[in-house]
């Protein structure tokens, strides 16, 4: 037959002692451990574009990105005023041959 274990009133103090400061422990180590988090979460804040590649990377990106974009803008600009320019050249010549504009 196999006998239910039991323990001494002693035992399980001591078990119940030893857990009770094994929790005080592991509560301790957490709040270390929030601490170290909260630490390194404002270092890479202070820490800006310099400390992370990926976002060096994709700001240059970008940059360039928006570089190109207005030089295109710009070419856009200057053909859209010739065609403006052209368009009231065709509309005077048009006058001028007595056309109705």
């Amino acid at each position: 037959m196999c006998r239910p274990r039991t323990r001494s009133p002693s035992t399980s103090s001591d078990v119940e002692v030893e857990l009770t400061g094994k929790r005080d422990v592991l509560t301790q180590v957490k709040h270390e451990r929030d601490a170290l988090r909260g630490d390194n979460a404002s270092r890479r804040q202070q820490r800006g574009l310099v400390s992370s590649e990926e976002l060096l990377i994709d700001y240059e990106k970008r940059r360039l990105d928006l570089i190109a974009k207005k030089e295109s803008a710009s070419g856009l600009q200057q053909r859209f005023e010739l065609l403006v320019q052209q368009t009231d050249e065709l509309k005077g010549a048009i006058a001028a041959a007595g056309g109705i504009v």
